[in-house]
């Protein structure tokens, strides 16, 4: 404090806050507790949660999760996790969502053998042996390495014949980065307006032939056999198709925001 010409003036010195400090005060880890289940998914008890979304919470450490005996689906996307832990009790789990982390190794996903989905866009994964865990699911039926149109990859996306590998290490899988098995792979150009979506179609025959108008008409039994086997198929193909297209939604969204 000084005084001049009857008027008090007051000084203050200020410190700089070092860089580190700053970034800690602005990016502070979150630990996963039970408070943050029950809030996150509103629910009063965590066995009772079978959807949970911990999206962007700068989640390091997966952690307090053994209480969701049955949890179905999991979204941990924009988060900061570095490995796979602590899964064991998550027997339920069907879909797992882990796009934009920091994975470079799946280690501990091969516990949760009723899983069918699982999303790894924008991890560090690098090559196909950190795949390899991945193998023991049995019921695994979606990975995603990418988006749909290539944006948003692992490095071991790069790899020469990478589609033809990953089927290979997991035969299992029915679609990669959206795009079923056994499918022409479909090429985007984010910028290419000229390119049609139309695809050539070959030129339809009649529905029935002569060999089939003579056909001996087959038994009640037969047929109501046939049409059991056929539901059952097609049960299993719209619950891949939805598994898609929630997918599919998810990818979209996610673009439409940058």
């Amino acid at each position: 404090r000084r005084v001049h010409g009857g008027t008090i003036f007051h000084h203050f010195s200020f410190r700089p806050l070092r860089a580190c400090c700053v970034g800690k005060m602005r990016r502070t880890e979150t630990r996963i507790t039970e408070a943050l289940l029950k809030s996150a998914s509103d629910k009063f008890d965590v066995e009772t949660i079978f959807e949970l979304n911990l999206q962007q919470q700068n989640i390091a450490r997966l952690e307090c999760l053994d209480g969701c005996v049955n949890l179905i689906h999991l979204d941990l996307s924009e988060n900061s996790i570095e490995r796979l832990e602590n899964l064991t009790t998550l027997s339920n789990l069907d879909t797992l969502i882990l796009d934009n982390n920091r994975l470079t190794r799946l280690d501990g996903v091969e516990r949760l053998q009723k899983l069918r989905t699982i999303r790894l866009q924008g991890n560090q994964i690098l090559d196909l042996s950190a795949l390899s865990p991945l193998a023991s699911l049995k019921s695994l039926r979606n990975v995603w390495l990418s988006n749909l149109n290539g944006t948003n990859p692992n490095p071991v996306c790069s790899i020469s014949q990478y589609r033809k590998s990953v089927f290979e290490l997991l035969p299992q899988i029915k679609s990669l980065d959206g795009q079923r098995k056994g499918q022409p792979y479909l090429e985007f150009s984010l910028t290419d307006s000229t390119r049609s979506d139309e695809q050539s179609l070959t030129t339809s025959g009649p529905w029935l032939t002569n060999e089939l108008r003579t056909a001996p008409v087959p038994s009640d039994r037969v047929i109501d056999e046939s049409i059991a086997k056929l539901g059952k198929t097609l049960q299993a193909e719209l619950k891949e198709c939805y598994d898609l297209l929630q997918s599919n939604s998810k990818t979209l969204t996610q673009l439409n925001l940058r």
